[in-house]
């Protein structure tokens, strides 16, 4: 039996007694104005989630995203992006964006995650043409820090990691422009991270025990009252999880905890099947939230850092796997970075969208396309 469909192992026997106090939130914005202020504040308090799971919330292993990027012409899979295209900036539309994702509908579409002028924390459309929609704004959003579209292409899954004081994971029906909770999230709080297995099939979602500042990975699988707790060694534990992704081909987890203790420094696991694990890049200054994507053929990650450029701004490093253990250097672009946020690579194809949180003109944010 794999990792990734255990449904019901004790908390206790993965993590032991070790526990600690959680924090209290200060502030609904997101990092401060120093670079890699660290960890945003949460909120501890006690809710009653909504149960149930959206109707068509289901992940089909058979449903892969049939996205219309794989009919562009690429300039291919073993090399890396030469060029940032500026896609879009935040001029009066929103501010401080958070995490982007492709649009399965439309070539070169993607929905991400920012506030609005006014401050609300919203979700947004950025159309092929460059234009910007509002999708959902305000109640019950707090701090949306992730979002995917499921493989079946209709529901847009969003984790907040402070709505409801302890943290939700929304379902929005592309469809039916609905936004409902995903399900209780009864031993989870701080959901911070979204991915699908496709093959068991399952919702992922990276986040932190209640009351604790030890993080870990949950899964939730249609029908469940609940995500359950992924069964890791028991000497694994995150500090502060943010992205992650899961690779179908060898069923692999890349999760990035962006200030692992005691160094308050980033780094990123590898999170094998059998619920081993090995830090396979470490001592990161990095931002929050934190990106990682993986490349077309699977030969590297790329990873946003907070890691000062010699002309300036901050860097993007590629984590490449042509050696053991891997090799980790900056990825050379004209573009400066002034805050890189999420890191997400256009499916079927070998581009990539980067959110700048400090990019633009005005220094509000800015999306990047590299090429």
């Amino acid at each position: 039996m794999t990792i990734f469909n255990h449904r019901g192992l004790a908390l206790a026997m993965i993590f032991g007694l070790v526990a600690s106090c959680s924090e209290t939130q200060t502030s609904s914005e997101p990092d401060s104005d120093i670079a890699d202020a660290g960890t945003i504040s949460r909120t501890d308090a006690d809710i009653s989630p909504d149960s149930g799971a959206q109707d068509d919330g289901s992940v089909r292993a058979d449903a892969a995203l049939d996205n219309p990027d794989a009919n562009d012409t690429d300039a291919g899979v073993n090399r890396f992006p030469e060029e940032a295209v500026l896609r879009s900036t935040a001029a009066g539309n929103y501010q401080e964006p958070l995490a982007i994702t492709s649009d399965p509908r439309e070539a070169g579409a993607a929905f991400f995650t920012a506030f609005t002028s006014a401050g609300e924390p919203a979700i947004f459309r950025l159309r092929a043409n460059d234009e910007v929609e509002l999708v959902f704004e305000g109640a019950p959003l707090g701090l949306p820090v992730d979002l995917q579209v499921n493989p079946a292409g209709r529901l847009l899954y969003i984790t907040d990691i402070v709505s409801n004081g302890t943290g939700e994971v929304y379902i929005y029906d592309l469809r039916l422009e609905t936004l409902a909770p995903m399900a209780q999230l009864q031993d989870l709080s701080g959901p911070a991270g979204v991915a699908f297995d496709t093959a068991t099939p399952a919702v992922l979602i990276a986040g932190r025990l209640p009351e604790s500042n030890i993080g870990g990975l949950w899964q939730y699988i249609e029908g469940d009252m609940f995500p359950t707790l992924i069964p890791l060694e028991e000497t694994f534990s995150t500090n502060d999880p943010s992205h992650f992704l899961w690779s179908p081909t060898n069923r692999v987890i890349y999760l990035y905890d962006s200030h692992f203790e005691p160094t308050q420094k980033g780094r990123i696991y590898q999170i094998n099947d059998d619920g081993s694990f090995a830090v396979i890049y470490d001592n990161i200054s990095s931002n929050y939230p934190a990106g990682i994507d993986m490349a077309f053929d699977l030969s590297y990650l790329i990873v946003s850092t907070s890691t000062p450029a010699i002309d300036g701004g901050d860097t993007l490093h590629v984590v490449e796997f042509s050696a053991n253990p891997p090799n980790v250097y900056p990825l050379v672009l004209p573009q400066k970075f002034r805050e890189p946020r999420d890191v997400h690579r256009i499916p079927n194809s070998n581009r990539w969208f980067v959110i700048d949180r400090r990019g633009g003109t005005e220094n509000s944010g800015a999306i990047y396309e590299l090429r």
